[in-house]
């Protein structure tokens, strides 16, 4: 399954080049910026989104399985508030990797939501850029039957990576002060059997 439209909002310091299939929106860095732009990209997108259906968050320097998209959607219908729990966190330079426990909300970057939800969604923004905790607390609270939390095991349809280059990242799993050392790129070969190699490249070119 395919996503009707890609939104892709652009704050670095230098514009990204436009992809064509893409609806590229620009929103130029202020001096006024937070240290952390995601809650002020956000309010930035939902101007621009006018389409009825659902909003999935997609992070660029993730990793998404080719059934991601397709997995999350299949939900939609009945389930509009989708996320994936126990997120499996790998930080590229010091070749660790962590399961998180948790299982009450899902991180943004494997969030699915309503259109419906966006004017509340707008109420939310203000605060930590940890506004995926706020999603998700609201969301179970006032609309817990439309609410699906799952973990995607055996098979892995998203792994965070942390210690990517460019800007850094929020959360303690940036540090790479965490998890267990993946001797040979063992765990992340299980994880993405056919995409691990793209990583491994990014780390042999010293993080480019």
């Amino acid at each position: 399954r395919k996503l009707d439209k890609w939104y892709v909002i652009d704050d670095g310091q230098k514009e990204s080049v436009p992809i064509d299939w893409t609806i590229h929106l620009r929103r130029k860095p202020m001096k006024t910026d937070p240290k952390h732009t995601l809650n002020a990209n956000i309010k930035f997108a939902l101007s621009h989104i006018k389409e009825e259906g659902v909003l999935l968050f997609i992070e660029d320097d993730e990793y998404y399985a080719p059934q991601y998209v397709e997995t999350m959607t299949q939900r939609m219908i009945s389930k509009p508030f989708t996320g994936i729990i126990r997120s499996r966190y790998y930080h590229l330079p010091s070749m660790s990797y962590f399961v998180h426990n948790t299982t009450n909300h899902a991180s943004l970057a494997q969030t699915m939501i309503p259109t419906s939800y966006f004017k509340r969604l707008e109420l939310l923004l203000p605060g930590s850029p940890f506004v995926d905790l706020r999603i998700w607390e609201d969301a179970q609270k006032n609309y817990r039957d439309q609410c699906l939390l799952f973990h995607d095991s055996p098979k892995a349809i998203y792994v965070g990576m942390k210690g990517m280059p460019g800007r850094t990242g929020i959360g303690s799993g940036h540090s790479g002060k965490f998890g267990r050392h993946d001797r040979e790129f063992l765990k992340l070969k299980e994880w993405m059997p056919s995409d691990h190699v793209y990583y491994e490249r990014i780390l042999q070119n010293g993080g480019r």
